[in-house]
């Protein structure tokens, strides 16, 4: 069966923009961020799927949705060949920006245009 809940989209959908029009994140971040968030996204309707599925009752297709999914969410918390698990970067830029002061990300943009 699939859990109620999903992952939370909601501070990326909001804080996202902010950052990269403040110029706070760098192309790299935002690769990491990106297909993490990404990721999520998919997990999401992977998880929409497998609540259709069970409706459906077809037991198939509700492990293969499941198969998929635990896939989907091994690739954001495994590590990869000598990397950190995307997981593990997505937070680690996260907190970086949190300890930001936000006065200091408007500052960003008006040092980069002199």
């Amino acid at each position: 069966m699939s859990p109620l809940y999903r992952l939370p989209l909601i501070s990326y959908q909001v804080s996202f923009p902010v950052l990269l029009a403040d110029g706070a994140v760098t192309e790299n971040e935002i690769i990491i961020i990106g297909r993490f968030f990404s990721l999520a996204e998919e997990i999401n309707r992977g998880l929409d799927n497998a609540a259709e599925m069970v409706l459906s009752g077809d037991q198939q297709k509700i492990q293969q949705e499941f198969n998929r999914n635990c896939l989907k969410a091994k690739a954001m918390i495994e590590a990869r060949e000598g990397l950190e698990s995307l997981f593990d970067e997505a937070i680690k830029i996260l907190k970086s920006k949190l300890s930001l002061k936000w006065w200091s990300l408007g500052s960003i943009n008006i040092k980069r245009k002199r």
